[in-house]
């Protein structure tokens, strides 16, 4: 709450030089008056709130992500699958461009999702340089190769199953 107050504050005079140290003098200010109202040092205040970039798994951002990809992937490879049979090369192209293409999307997707549950937490829409915290941004190519992994394993699981009648 004090970090928004602060990022508010600045942010009244609009951004310009010095926004930063007006920003910071005023959390300052904040963390000195809820350190002595709660009785702790300001070091300790401090120090909580240097651990809000030290998250963890994202419960709400990582698992409906997941979800997403696992059933887009499984619904491409298993089109994949049927369209082109038993034709290697052109499932293995089409497999390529689609994980190449899923891949994007999730991580794109991800980072809108992301940056909609910090905005829930925060409980306002101004997350200024707060974003950067948020740790589906920090993971982007680990993510990206993931899907392109995940899209290749279930192409090659269907490759090994006969496919269904085309309609």
């Amino acid at each position: 709450m004090a970090e928004d107050l602060a990022i508010r504050f600045a942010d009244a005079e609009g951004y310009k030089p010095g926004w930063r140290g007006t920003r910071e003098a005023c959390e300052a200010s904040l963390f000195a008056g809820l350190a002595t109202a709660r009785g702790l040092a300001i070091a300790d205040v401090v120090t909580a709130r240097s651990q809000l970039d030290q998250r963890g798994f994202d419960w709400l951002v990582n698992i409906p992500m997941a979800t997403l990809c696992l059933l887009a992937g499984f619904m491409l490879t298993r089109r994949i699958a049927n369209r082109f049979g038993g034709e290697t090369v052109p499932t293995v192209v089409a497999a390529v461009l689609a994980s190449i293409a899923l891949a994007v999307a999730v991580v794109a997707v991800g980072q809108v999702w992301a940056g909609l549950i910090e905005t829930i937490r925060l409980g306002n829409g101004h997350l200024s340089y707060r974003a950067f915290r948020i740790p589906w941004s920090h993971h982007r190519p680990q993510t990206f190769t993931l899907v392109v992994l995940a899209v290749w394993s279930l192409g090659f699981c269907f490759s090994r199953r006969r496919p269904s009648p085309r309609t």
